[in-house]
């Protein structure tokens, strides 16, 4: 008999299948502690992805809008064609019914009512909310070429127009 087989031989059976057993119950609890992190990681993952959604969602910019007390808010993003007073031409992707989408120049008509605002997205959010994050503007600080989301109550007319209800400003790591 080699020595291996001796120090086999030397555990009594019962304390052998024993320890077999104590070790397949901890191999068990391991996979299945792992496995159950793997799909909760990844559910969380999946969640995560979800809630980090563009400011304005799909829905949204295809003209869903949000309901709010009655009140229907269309939100258009595109960026600034022209400057003029009391309107600002803003190109934006708008959906077809057919699903597609065409680039079209939108006419946002200014009203005393309309609150234009700055919207800087190079920060980390506010702890008291995303109002905070957000700066009352003026005409002046809308340029050419900046980022906008425009928010109304009413869809593009035929001449392209809509009264804009909010104008925000949007800047982003390339627009500083």
């Amino acid at each position: 008999m080699s020595r291996q087989e001796k120090n086999l031989n030397a555990v009594p059976p019962d304390k052998m299948r024993l320890a077999l057993l104590a070790a397949g119950v901890v191999l068990v609890l391991v996979l299945a502690i792992g496995l159950v992190s793997y799909f909760e990681g990844k559910k969380a993952g999946k969640e995560e992805r979800q809630s980090a959604v563009p400011i304005i969602s799909a829905k949204a910019a295809a003209g869903a809008g949000q309901r709010v007390s009655g009140v229907s808010i269309q939100s258009y993003s595109g960026q600034v064609v022209s400057v003029e007073k009391g309107k600002i031409t803003f190109s934006s992707s708008i959906r077809q019914s057919d699903g597609s989408y065409v680039k079209k120049d939108i006419i946002a008509l200014l009203t005393p009512e309309t609150e234009l605002l700055r919207l800087d997205l190079t920060t980390p959010p506010s702890p008291t909310g995303p109002a905070a994050d957000k700066e009352k503007i003026s005409l002046a600080d809308v340029k050419q070429g900046s980022s906008v989301v425009i928010e109304s109550e009413q869809e593009p007319n035929d001449q392209s127009a809509l009264t804009a209800k909010t104008i925000s400003l949007l800047i982003t790591p390339g627009s500083k």
